[in-house]
């Protein structure tokens, strides 16, 4: 079998190398506003790789990592940010905390690095299912450290000593095959120990939509651990995916901790009893391909959208309330785009930001005072039919108003931009790459969530 690396060049671009980080966050107190700093943080270390001419993707075999994982990590911004200093202003009714990283923390990194290695190496031979457990969480941090020191302007030269499909092989064989998910329930909890997960259901590689067997299987690992209710509770978030193979289905499962680092780890093979008599295929793989494609990010200028529950392995059940909240990292304008998939068929429609019908009641500006504050743009009940949402920002330093695509209303009071998500998507993106010249700086995000029943 052939495994993919991301491999960094040894002549680095100057302009990857960053001399010093910053990010920024707020909250009504300093652990809130420090979480969301660190967040910044690391979604700053994650675009940098990720629009960066001096990183390839370069074919390796033995050892190495499965490219959609590393795409996972980068997508999701679960880089680690250690050695940070913080500092704190008390604004009107909130906490502003201002995160530093600068390049003298690579010593620090380089520390870890060394120490991880040198305990992976120790357990590069087990076959016992905990210490199987500690060399995934391993692998894990030596990538995402390897990223991080890659921006700080260190390459690392020391490849992990076991590539992780060999450590996933030993570790399932070790677990046994699952043939039901109240043994998943079991055999995880043997893994994770700890007090205040919040367990968020694992998505299928390479989708963001939540089945109802990723379902399920949130709901079992619930009950089987010491979980918490809302992931702002946590100490720790346990987030997965799976991959459908022949006759089986693979199952990876992470605990991570508030500053990325990845605490715990396992991976489980599902036989067919398993998950028979769920859906475990997405049904959205065209509308979520699509609105990945060529995604518009830059530092330069940064969107984000989140909701209550973060941003991602999102799953909304009827009756839930859903609240949906944007961020700019300067001032600038920007406009959404939901693009729905349900038992009603396929639209595009615009997210009112104002009360009206004019395009200018769709445009939201934020002003100096609110960049990279979150700002929440609605609550929304969950209720039929249920599918699946993808939501997009378009976002821009100039005014956006004249990109505002052309809309009606329908019965149900949607702003419908039209009825083919797929063309949708790529006109509002041509028109806003369009208009990024100049002074001018565009950007745009995404988020997907799935509702059900």
């Amino acid at each position: 079998m052939r495994f993919f690396i991301l491999l960094l060049l040894l002549g680095l671009n100057s302009s990857l190398v960053q001399a010093q980080l910053f990010g920024t966050g707020f909250g009504k107190t300093q652990d809130e506003a420090r979480r969301e700093a660190l967040a910044d943080l690391s979604s700053q270390i994650s675009v940098t790789i990720q629009t960066s001419s001096a990183l390839r993707e370069s074919e390796v075999s033995g050892k190495g990592y499965n490219q959609n994982f590393v795409r996972e990590v980068l997508t999701r911004s679960e880089l680690p940010v250690i050695g940070a200093t913080f500092a704190y202003t008390e604004r009107s009714g909130s906490t502003e905390c201002r995160a530093a990283l600068e390049k003298a923390v690579l010593a620090l990194y380089e520390s870890e690095l060394k120490n991880l290695l040198a305990d992976a190496k120790k357990l590069s031979t087990a076959t016992d299912i905990s210490s199987l457990s500690r060399l995934l969480s391993l692998s894990d941090q030596y990538l995402k450290f390897r990223l991080v020191m890659a921006v700080l302007g260190k390459t690392v030269v020391e490849e992990f000593p076991v590539s992780r499909a060999d450590i996933e092989a030993r570790f399932e064989a070790a677990a046994g095959d699952i043939t039901s998910l109240d043994q998943l329930a079991k055999a995880a909890a043997l893994i994770f120990k700890d007090n205040g997960y919040y367990v968020f259901p694992p998505e299928v590689q390479n989708s963001r939509e939540i089945t109802p067997f990723a379902a399920a299987i949130r709901e079992r690992l619930t009950g089987a651990l010491r979980a918490v209710p809302e992931p702002s509770t946590a100490v720790l978030k346990l987030v997965g995916s799976y991959t459908i193979l022949d006759n089986a289905i693979e199952l990876t499962l992470r605990a991570l901790s508030e500053t990325g680092l990845t605490v715990q780890s396992a991976t489980f093979k599902l036989k067919p009893s398993a998950y028979a008599g769920y859906r475990y295929t997405p049904e959205t793989l065209s509308l979520e391909a699509l609105a990945a494609q060529d995604l518009l990010i830059t530092n330069d200028l940064r969107a984000d959208i989140t909701t209550n529950r973060g941003k991602n392995n999102l799953l909304f059940k009827a009756g839930e309330t859903v609240k949906v909240l944007v961020k700019l990292s300067k001032p600038g304008y920007l406009y959404i785009v939901g693009h729905t998939q349900n038992a009603d068929g396929k639209f595009s429609y615009l997210i009112p930001i104002h009360n009206g019908k004019t395009k200018r009641d769709f445009v939201l500006f934020v002003n100096t005072d609110d960049v990279n504050k979150w700002m929440e743009i609605g609550e929304f009940e969950i209720t039929p039919p249920f599918g699946t949402e993808t939501i997009q920002v378009l976002a821009s330093t100039a005014d956006l108003v004249d990109q505002v695509p052309d809309f009606y209303f329908d019965s149900k009071g949607y702003a419908v931009v039209g009825k083919n998500p797929a063309e949708v998507a790529t006109k509002t993106r041509a028109i806003l790459k369009k208009a990024g010249t100049g002074q001018t700086k565009t950007t745009e995000a995404v988020l997907t969530f799935t509702t059900l029943p």
